[in-house]
């Protein structure tokens, strides 16, 4: 008998990898109680917004900054709602258990992620990591279908439309997830050196892009590798 797993909405997926619509609104500077700069950051969380701080209380607001305060939730929970809707019937990473850890671990190391598609029912996440001469990109299309590759970069590059590559793979959404988190990072004596004609699963055809979101890096998040 087959393991019962449960699906992801995109809501979920997106307050896992620590998404924020609008990084300067969602992001209110103030001071601590010995009077250090601070922020505090608005993020969707599964269960609707979080308030993260990047130290510990108290914090001291001015008037401006308390008015941001107010609006920055309000403007979080107008897109909780709008995504919230993908639950009857949007993206979905299916394994919960297995894929958590993984999408936030793509955060915490600082990974841009893009959602392509209709914002409350996205058909592709990618999530690219830039390196000083390449970049490795995630293409996660669902619980079967996904790919990873590393392309070469230089001014003008398309790491969507690769003409080639170091290195490639293509299999369910956990083990790529996996196997780009673990791939040794350029120059190591490991790294991939390849030079590949990349696997037509590793275009997003431009037509196929718009409408897009995308949510960059997470700040104070470490980096890949």
């Amino acid at each position: 008998m087959g393991r019962h797993e449960r699906a992801i909405p995109v809501v979920r997926l997106l307050a896992r990898l620590g998404w924020q619509r609008d990084p300067d609104t969602w992001t209110i500077g103030c001071h601590d109680g010995e009077a250090w700069r601070a922020r505090l950051f608005v993020r969707l969380s599964p269960r609707g917004v979080a308030l993260v701080a990047s130290s510990p209380g108290p914090w001291h607001v001015r008037p401006l900054e308390a008015g941001q305060l107010r609006a920055a939730p309000r403007d979080a929970l107008v897109s909780f709602d709008e995504l919230a809707g993908s639950e009857r019937g949007g993206w979905y990473v299916v394994g919960w258990s297995e894929a958590d850890p993984l999408l936030g671990e793509l955060g915490r190391r600082r990974w841009v992620v893009h959602l392509f598609g209709r914002r409350d029912a996205p058909w592709l996440l990618a999530a690219v990591f830039a390196w000083q001469t390449c970049a490795d990109v995630v293409l996660l299309r669902g619980e079967h279908d996904a790919t990873a590759y590393r392309v070469p970069t230089f001014p003008g590059t398309d790491v969507f439309a690769p003409e080639l590559v170091s290195w490639q793979y293509h299999a369910g959404a956990v083990w790529t997830l996996r196997v780009a988190l673990t791939l040794p990072p350029p120059g190591h004596p490991r790294a991939p050196m390849q030079i590949l004609r990349p696997s037509v699963r590793c275009t997003v055809p431009p037509e196929m892009r718009r409408p897009e979101t995308i949510r960059p890096a997470a700040p104070g998040a470490g980096c890949h590798g």
